[in-house]
Formats: structure tokens, C-alpha cells, sequence
């Protein structure tokens, strides 16, 4: 009985060990598969959506250009009709006055006309058309009192003399008045003698034609001025007789860069450009100057019918083998166009870029899982081997009790492994079999609520830190340069969020009557909330800037704006400041802000004593008073955030007001700093004096210096 019994328990080690052998050849080949097979879902499934995120990264950059392209060439264009229709205005006015010198003679005098010479520049000149054979004697009366219009046309042309070549009257009867502002030693000639060259036929040129015909303000394309080799259009003008007859047409010549140069010379993007293109199609201002669109940019026909309608545009195109993305807008007084283009290769580079990246994170990736399936199956074959002999061992005393309960147990150990994470084993065997039932429960248990939880957190993660990097990069995309050097003024600043994304914020903006606005501006809180009502306040303020009549009013007008819905009871400290340039005259308004320093030439730095007003969004209906500060050449003012004066050190002591001044008026800031140079030294002192202390508050300044 004893050798059957043995033998039994052998026979049962013999067929668990086989088992858990078979068991574990079978689980370690599933794992493998599977991984296997999750490492190339997981390569198919990146590809996917590294392509995915390619064309929608293209698709929303190509929205985003178009939007940008129309909107810039929108403003190009209307910045071009408003300079061409300052010049038209000046010619219907001159051509009505010399038009009421033709309908009432009696009521004006006469001008006595100089000989055309070098020793007469700036003054009246009188020539004759000789194909007409007009002498001097014929047109002597006509001449003297059309030459009325003489001193206004100069005072036109000293007003614009940046922008107009010369001013003329070609009269019917054959003489031309003109005034250029340049003389010609070789031209020398006695009254009778002034004449037109030979092949100069004053009715027939194309300006005159043009206004006759058409009977008013009229503009004719571009062509060589003679004198000074530059690209010029004239504006010309019908001159009524009292018979409402054509007594002759007025002309001003228009300097093309003056209408244009600023525009076409403009950086846009890397490798963009502007051109301007004429009615008839050709190129008459920026690269290809002098083509025919068609031959510049193949394939243009059917937008060049939409250019000579008048119509706005976004179309893509290419230019010596390189694809571009052109917006057009018409500058309607002209009948012309302005054209930006952008290489489309410089615009879906992000795009490529980021999918190259994705490509390159999932290579990493999948080296990574490769890895890990080794190491795996590496720890799972040993512990398998262990576990066996255990098992061997266990068998040979307690076959009959632990077979049963081992193979449901492992049974069901092989379903959790497979992925089944809700199923729960049932063992009921008093000892340590039953617990470790019940450990294998628990543990999966934790293990499905941690891979939940973990996918949650990595995911939300994940989208904060993509919104900030987002918010952050437009709230500095919003703020205008920060150096810029002019031959009035010079001006610096800098803004260093304590967060991703701050509250603090400065602006500086021109306006259209010539004064040059400053602000700097600190909003409650930080983070996101802060970074968004800054957005509102920024625009807010420069709108205001823009229609009202004091630095005091824009602060009224954006406080009523701000405490509208401001449920969230946030609200902002500003200085604005507004730079008179004729009269030398800052004028200042303060909403609740740190007062400025202010160093007048050759002297140190002084605290700016202007009132402050309450903060704005605050309570409706504030008033903030405007405070006029004398500013002359050389003198400097510093503006600056309560992040300057709050830094604190490892100590936790504040930087203060009163170093702030001190570091002003060292000789190395007074002995002619640059704005720059200013910034940046005292940044550097706080950086010293913080001395890597963590930062609580924005930290921005500004620095402006008149020329």
C-alpha cells in the first residue's frame, strides 16, 4: 500500500509539473503575442495620428495665414488709397482755384514770370509748346494770371515735398506753369524763348488727355521722372473757362515710394513680400517691378480679372518653382492692387515639424516596450521555474490538497493576466491557498482603480501644461516690441511672468495725430484669469487711446467697460501717458499704479508726483485727471510694475522703492545709459538681490527716452 501510494503521489508531481509547465509555455507565448501585437497596433495607431495631426496642423495654419494675409493687405492697401487720395484732393483744389481765376479774372492780379534757371529755383517759371508756334506775346495775359495759382501750389509742394516730384498747368493755348523746386544753368533764355522740347506736345500727353476727357481727378501709372531717375504717377485735373470749357489741366507728380516704399520694403514672415500691381495687370512697385503678372506668376489670369474689378482675394500661386499663398485688396482711387505673398513652404513647417516629432517620440516609445517585454519575460519564465519547484516539492506531501486549489488558482491568475481585471478568484481552502485568493482579488482590484486613475491624471496633465504653453506663447505674441529705437525717441521694455502666463503688461502705439502713447498695467491674481483680463484691458485701453482727447478720459472710458459683468471682481493698476512731440508735454493719468521716475538731462532720477487715480474695474463712473509733465531732449522716465519693488530675497526682504532710486542714480545709469542698458541693469540687481529666490509677482519695466 505504501509503494502504490507513492507512487501515485510521483504520478500526480509528474502531471502538475507538466501542467505548469504547459501552463507557462502557453501564458509566456499569449504574453509575447500580445504585446507583440499591442506594439504594432500601437506603431500603426501614432502613425495614424501623426498624419492626422500634420493636415489638421496644416488646414488650421493655411485658416490662420489667409485670415492674417487678407487682414495685412487690407490694411496696406488702405494705408496706399489714403496717400493717393491726400494728393487727389490737393489737385481738385488747385484745379478749382485756377478754374475761378479763368471764370473771374477781375477779381485777381497778375504774376510776373521768371527766366527757367538755376538762380530762379523755388520761383514761377513760364515755357511755351513749340509745335503750337505760341509765342510769348500771345499768351502773355493768359500766362500772368493763370500763374495766380503759383504761391498756393508752393505751399502745397512745401507741405508734401517728401511725397511730390512737381506741380504744373498746361494750358490749352500752349504754355505750361510749373513748379518742381529745380533749376537748369542750361536753360537760360529770354521770355520769348522758353520753349517745350520739340517732341513735347502739351495736349497731347496722356495726363492732359485723361483729365479732359474724364472731366475730373484722374491717375495714370508710373513712368521715369526725367530730373531724378524715380518712379513716379501723376494726378491731374481739368480746368473749367468760363465757357465751363477745358481752359487747360493742372498736374502734380506723386513720388511712387511715397505711396508704397514703407509698405513693399516691410518684412513679412521670412521670405514674404508686398507688390503692387497696376490696372493693366503689370508690376509697378516691389519684386518683378516692370512685369506683366502673368509672366511673374504663371497662371494668374482668371485673379488678374478679379484684381481689375476691384475685388479682394486669397489664392495660391507659383513663382520660380516655389509655391506661394498671395492676398490682394484694391487700392480703389487708383484702380491698382496690393499683393502679399508668403512661401507655403515657410507656412506649413510647423506642421511638418511637429510630425517628425511625433514619429521620432513613438520610435522612442516603442524601443521602450520592446524592452520592457524582454525584462518581462525574463522575470516571468524565473519566477515560473521557482514556483514549479516549489510545486514539485509540495506535491510529493500534499498532492491530494493543493492540486485542486493550485489549478484553479492558476487558471484563474491566467484570466487576470489576459486582461480580465473584473474577475475575482473563489477559493475556499482555510489556509494560505484561500489567501492568496484573496490577496490576488485585492490586488487586482487596486490594479484596475490605479491604471484608471493614472490614465485620468496623465491626460489632464497633459492638456494643462499644452493651455499654458499655448496661453503663454499668445500673451507675448500680443505685446508689441519691446526695443525700439526712432529718431524722436528711444524705448525699451520687458516683462517676465511669474507663472506661465502673467497679469502685468505694457503697450506703446503711435496715434494718428502724431503722439506717441505709453502704458504699463499690472491685473489681480496671476495665472490664466489674470492673463485673460489682461487681454480685455490691453485692448480696451489702446481702443480708447485712439478716440479719446486725454490720457484721464481713456482711463474713465476703460473703467466704465472693465466694471461691466466683472463678476469675478478682478481689477487692473495703470499709468498711461501720452507724448507731445510739437509741444514737449507728457501727459499722464494714474488708476491706482506706482508712480514712475523721471530724470531730466543732466540730472538724477526723481519720483513723477502725479495724483493717482482709483483702480480701474473698481466702481463705475471714476474721474482720473490728466497731468501735463514738461519733457525736453535727453530726459528719461522709468515705469515699472509693483513686481520691481516687491521681489524678495531668500530672507524674504523686499527690493523697495528706495534701492530701486539708488540704483537709478549710480553713475553708471546717469553717465548716458540706453534705455536698454537701463532695463537690464536693473533687472540684473534684482536678480543679485533675490539671489534664486522664488518669485511671487510679475516682474515688468519700461524705459522711455526723448531724442
Amino acid at each position: 500500500m505504501g509503494e502504490v501510494k507513492g507512487t501515485i503521489r510521483r504520478k500526480i508531481s509528474i502531471v502538475l509539473l507538466a501542467v505548469g509547465m504547459l501552463i507557462l509555455g502557453i501564458s509566456v507565448c499569449i504574453s509575447i503575442v500580445g504585446m507583440r501585437q499591442t506594439i504594432r497596433r500601437s506603431k500603426e495607431s501614432s502613425r495614424k495620428l501623426g498624419n492626422k495631426v500634420e493636415e489638421d496642423t496644416k488646414d488650421a495654419l493655411l485658416r490662420i495665414t489667409e485670415n492674417s494675409l487678407r487682414m495685412s493687405t487690407k490694411e496696406m492697401s488702405a494705408i496706399s488709397n489714403e496717400k493717393l487720395v491726400k494728393i487727389c484732393e490737393n489737385v481738385e483744389l488747385l484745379a478749382g482755384y485756377l478754374s475761378d481765376i479763368y471764370q473771374n479774372p477781375d477779381n485777381y492780379g497778375s504774376i510776373h514770370f521768371n527766366v527757367l534757371g538755376q538762380e530762379n529755383k523755388g520761383k514761377a517759371v513760364l515755357q511755351f509748346d513749340r509745335m503750337k508756334g505760341t509765342s510769348y506775346e500771345d499768351v502773355k495775359q493768359e500766362a500772368e494770371k493763370a500763374g495766380m495759382f503759383y504761391e498756393t501750389a508752393k505751399h502745397i509742394f512745401d507741405i508734401n515735398k517728401n511725397s511730390i516730384s512737381s506741380i504744373y498747368f498746361g494750358s490749352a493755348s500752349g504754355f505750361m506753369v510749373s513748379y518742381d523746386d529745380k533749376g537748369d544753368d542750361s536753360l537760360m533764355l529770354e521770355p520769348e524763348e522758353r520753349l517745350l522740347p520739340e517732341d513735347y506736345i502739351i495736349t497731347d500727353r496722356r495726363w492732359y488727355n485723361m483729365a479732359e476727357n474724364t472731366g475730373k481727378v484722374t491717375l495714370i501709372e508710373t513712368y521715369g521722372d526725367g530730373l531724378d531717375k524715380s518712379l513716379i504717377v501723376t494726378c491731374s485735373a481739368p480746368v473749367w473757362n468760363s465757357s465751363d470749357k477745358p481752359a487747360g489741366v493742372l498736374a502734380i507728380d506723386i513720388k511712387l515710394k511715397y505711396v508704397c516704399e514703407e509698405i513693399i520694403s516691410s518684412k513679412i514672415g521670412e521670405n514674404g513680400f508686398a507688390i503692387l500691381i497696376g490696372q493693366s495687370g503689370r508690376i509697378i512697385s516691389g519684386a518683378g517691378i516692370g512685369k506683366d503678372i502673368g509672366t511673374f506668376s504663371p497662371g494668374m489670369a482668371e485673379e488678374l480679372k478679379h484684381m481689375q474689378n476691384g475685388e479682394t482675394g486669397f489664392a495660391e500661386t507659383v513663382i520660380e518653382e516655389t509655391e506661394y499663398y498671395m492676398a490682394y485688396s484694391p487700392v480703389p482711387v487708383s484702380g491698382w492692387t496690393l499683393a502679399v505673398l508668403v512661401p507655403k513652404e515657410e507656412i506649413i513647417k510647423p506642421a511638418l515639424d511637429s510630425s517628425e516629432t511625433i514619429k521620432m517620440e513613438t520610435q522612442n516609445t516603442l524601443k521602450e516596450l520592446e524592452g520592457i517585454l524582454r525584462n518581462m519575460v525574463y522575470i516571468f519564465v524565473a519566477v515560473c521555474i521557482g514556483l514549479m519547484a516549489g510545486v514539485f516539492l509540495l506535491t510529493i506531501r500534499i498532492s491530494d490538497k493543493i492540486a485542486g486549489p493550485i489549478k484553479k488558482l492558476t487558471t484563474d491568475v491566467r484570466r487576470i493576466s489576459n486582461g480580465d481585471l473584473d474577475y475575482r478568484t473563489d477559493i475556499k481552502t482555510g489556509d494560505e491557498i484561500e489567501l492568496l485568493g484573496d490577496a490576488f482579488n485585492s490586488m487586482t482590484g487596486s490594479l484596475k482603480d490605479y491604471i484608471i486613475n493614472y490614465a485620468k491624471i496623465s491626460a489632464d496633465k497633459e492638456r494643462i501644461a499644452t493651455e499654458l504653453g499655448v496661453a503663454a506663447s499668445i500673451q507675448k505674441d500680443m505685446l508689441p516690441e519691446g526695443k525700439v529705437c526712432q529718431e524722436r525717441f528711444e524705448l525699451f521694455a520687458d516683462m517676465n511672468p511669474a507663472k506661465e502666463v502673467g497679469g502685468d503688461f505694457y503697450d506703446h502705439f503711435m496715434t494718428e495725430d502724431g503722439g506717441l502713447w505709453v502704458v504699463i498695467a499690472d491685473v489681480s491674481g496671476k495665472g490664466v484669469p489674470a492673463a485673460l483680463f489682461m487681454v480685455i484691458a490691453k485692448t480696451l485701453l489702446k481702443n480708447q487711446a485712439n478716440h479719446s482727447s486725454s490720457p484721464g478720459e481713456v482711463l474713465k472710458n476703460v473703467n466704465n467697460q472693465l466694471c461691466e459683468h466683472n463678476e469675478a471682481e478682478m481689477f487692473v493698476t495703470a499709468f498711461i501717458a501720452r507724448y507731445d512731440f510739437k509741444k514737449k508735454i507728457l501727459e499722464c493719468a494714474n488708476a491706482g499704479h506706482n508712480q514712475p521716475l523721471i530724470s531730466k538731462k543732466g540730472e538724477g532720477f526723481q519720483w513723477l508726483s502725479v495724483k493717482p487715480g482709483f483702480v480701474l474695474a473698481g466702481f463705475e463712473n471714476m474721474e482720473y485727471d490728466t497731468f501735463p509733465i514738461s519733457m525736453d531732449s535727453g530726459d528719461r522716465i522709468i515705469f515699472y510694475t509693483d513686481g520691481v519693488t516687491e521681489a524678495l530675497n531668500k530672507e524674504e526682504s523686499l527690493y523697495g522703492e528706495g534701492r530701486l532710486e539708488h540704483k537709478l542714480n549710480c553713475p553708471r545709469v546717469l553717465e548716458n545709459e540706453t534705455t536698454e542698458d537701463i532695463v537690464s541693469y536693473i533687472k540684473e540687481d534684482i536678480s543679485v538681490f533675490a539671489d534664486g529666490a522664488e518669485q511671487a509677482d510679475d516682474i515688468t519695466i519700461m524705459a522711455l527716452r526723448i531724442k
